[in-house]
């Protein structure tokens, strides 16, 4: 399959988000755990800006689920996609005040990582959307500190995405940094030893 641009900009127009049910308890106590954890991991470690949600990835597990998603929706959830990863890891760098800007990424997939993928979604009777022939739509973060250059995270399994890297599940194929986030607004994001204009789609250019 041949991926231009102009294609993903129709395809995946934005990211994801949780929604909160309006006067809902559960909502409100779930968005205070998190508030409390986030707080709790920084204290532990002041200057590593992404500390804040390392810790997502031992209450979640990665996988398949039906959107829309509510704050509710956690107190039963044990599998949560990656949208939803990056939807609590941005709650929490925003809880911290830590700039960051969430991020659309396109990923290579083997045809086996595409058969099995697809099948446990169906089989939740969630969305396969995101999966394309040979590639794989995904959510992660670029966090901005004063004590380091800006950070590409992975939030599903918290890696950071280098320069340069030879590992295919970490290697980008196309990326759009969005406005969403905390302090966002910018034009240009340098990371990765790359400069990523904001709010388009491009490709991850190999070092």
């Amino acid at each position: 399959m041949t991926l231009l641009t102009s294609d993903l900009a129709s395809i995946f127009p934005s990211i994801s988000h949780i929604h909160e049910h309006r006067d809902c308890r559960d909502c409100k106590r779930i968005q205070a755990w998190l508030s409390g954890r986030a707080r709790v991991a920084m204290r532990s470690r002041p200057n590593d800006a992404h500390h804040a949600g390392s810790w997502l990835a031992d209450a979640f597990d990665w996988g398949a689920h039906t959107w829309p998603l509510y704050w509710c929706d956690l107190n039963l959830q044990q599998e949560i996609d990656c949208g939803a990863f990056a939807s609590l890891f941005s709650y929490c760098l925003t809880i911290t005040e830590t700039p960051h800007n969430r991020v659309q990424v396109i990923f290579p997939v083997s045809p086996q990582e595409r058969v099995q993928w697809s099948r446990t979604w169906w089989d939740a009777s969630a969305s396969t959307a995101w999966i394309l022939d040979g590639y794989v739509y995904h959510e992660s973060i670029i966090t901005h500190s004063k004590n380091r250059e800006s950070a590409f995270i992975d939030t599903t399994d918290m890696v950071e995405i280098e320069a340069q890297c030879d590992d295919p599940r970490y290697t980008p194929r196309f990326v759009r940094v969005t406005l969403d986030g905390w302090q966002p607004k910018r034009t240009h994001v340098w990371v990765a030893g790359r400069c990523l204009r904001v709010g388009t789609w491009q490709a991850w250019e190999k070092k």
